[in-house]
């Protein structure tokens, strides 16, 4: 509700009714909507509010699916998190690997430039580190070459996105899923570093909920180049559980499109069936993580600048639709239909999917951890989602931008990406 206005499917949500039903009774009532994302006043809210209480809803269904995050709602009662298996925790206190040998490239690197205004720290992409014989572990046996990344789209700073051919380098090695079908993941190297996090204050259209901006430090950490896909899913649905069942349920349409209508419980049951299969400690990474990676060196609104285009990224772009649905519905895209990403190779920050981060719901950054780790306590139970979706719209795709959701509800538009500790015996270097 925003002065005195009310969003249909808001109010279907509040009376736990379709949309269809609060449409077929405005037609009854007279009252002009026109669809779910239609405001109305608050008056006629009150007089569809009376309507449903006479009928006492018998001829109405609540609807199957809960409706996808928007603004965060007030604290809930905190509900833990499920203890890992003894298993996940002897991998984490005694995994040990032998050194890894890295060979550097000898032909001439071209790297963005990833300088932040007002931080004292230079960030720039790092070169590839791939696994020539993907295997369980880190080990001498498994090579580690850097390679030229493919080209990919990058941003400059201003008021329209630029489209800038780069010849990047990351460092990534690929986590092998299924030899038979040749499906991995791809995880990317992000190099350690202190940035600031949240919005400033002159930062259009920021909330209260992004700050204040302050100075995280953060330790190296492998990120997922994209978001999880549905045949990923699939797969590690198949593996032998840890906490909790996990299904293909509502998650297929093609192999590349990103998984949705995943619960922050199942997203963690995910990177707990990875830890074991690998012998890697998989989890969600944290919001200071996600927002670092999303940045990769900048302070702008968008890694590509002060906006975002439908070239570069999924989501909402229509003028007339604030929050909702006006004309064509958006849908989600394929990871692979682009090679655009940011500087640190990283595609998908913006839009197309909403992401899960570790942490709990917090109004403000008040007393927010500096070390990059996760921020559980407190009252919430709720979780922390990132990057926007399909339908967000531009200013709910922002670098700084939050959402909070229940970690046991199935939204559509939100999935994840994992992230994994590097082994210690791989030395990096800020």
């Amino acid at each position: 509700m925003n002065n005195g206005k009310v969003r249909i499917y808001e109010l279907s949500k509040e009376l736990g009714l379709e949309n269809k039903d609060i449409l077929a009774i405005c037609e009854r009532l007279e009252i002009s909507a026109k669809s779910h994302s239609s405001s109305i006043t608050s008056d006629d809210a009150v007089k569809i509010q009376n309507e449903v209480k006479q009928t006492s809803g018998k001829l109405l269904n609540k609807p199957t699916k809960p409706s996808p995050p928007r603004r965060p709602q007030r604290p809930a009662a905190p509900t833990p998190r499920p203890a890992k298996k003894q298993q996940i925790l002897e991998i984490r206190r005694h995994q040990a690997k032998p050194p890894v040998q890295e060979v550097r490239s000898t032909e001439k690197q071209t790297k963005p430039s990833l300088r932040k205004a007002r931080s004292d720290v230079s960030n720039s992409a790092p070169g590839i580190l791939r696994l020539i014989k993907p295997q369980k572990g880190f080990s001498a046996e498994n090579q580690l070459e850097s390679v030229t990344g493919p080209k990919v789209t990058a941003g400059v700073t201003g008021f329209k996105p630029i489209r800038k051919q780069l010849q990047l380098q990351t460092t990534h090695y690929l986590e092998k899923l299924d030899l038979d079908e040749n499906i991995d993941l791809d995880m990317v190297l992000v190099k350690g570093g202190t940035f600031l996090m949240g919005s400033p204050e002159d930062e259009l259209e920021s909330h209260v909920d992004e700050k204040p901006l302050h100075r995280v430090m953060l330790e190296a950490f492998f990120i997922g180049r994209y978001p999880v896909t549905q045949m990923q899913w699939q797969i590690v649905a198949k593996m032998p559980p840890v906490n909790r069942r996990l299904t293909s349920d509502n998650k297929v349409s093609e192999g590349d499109y990103p998984v949705k209508q995943v619960c922050w419980h199942d997203a963690v049951e995910f990177c707990d069936r990875l830890t074991v299969h690998t012998g890697r400690q998989y989890r969600l990474p944290t919001e200071s993580e996600w927002e670092f990676a999303c940045r990769a060196g900048k302070t702008t609104p968008f890694y590509f600048g002060q906006t975002l285009s439908k070239e570069i990224a999924t989501y909402d772009s229509n003028p007339a639709s604030i929050g909702g649905y006006e004309g064509s519905l958006p849908i989600t895209t394929r990871v692979t239909r682009t090679k655009i990403a940011n500087g640190f190779g990283l595609s998908d920050m913006h839009g197309n999917i909403f992401e899960w981060c570790e942490d709990c719901w917090h109004d403000t950054y008040e007393y927010a951890p500096t070390d990059g780790s996760a921020w559980v306590d407190g009252n919430n139970s709720d979780r922390v989602v990132r990057g926007g979706a399909y339908y967000s719209p531009k200013k709910d795709c922002r670098s700084a931008f939050r959402y909070h959701a229940s970690p046991d509800v199935e939204y559509d538009g939100v999935g994840l990406r994992v992230a994994c500790n590097p082994p210690k015996s791989l030395s990096v270097n800020r």
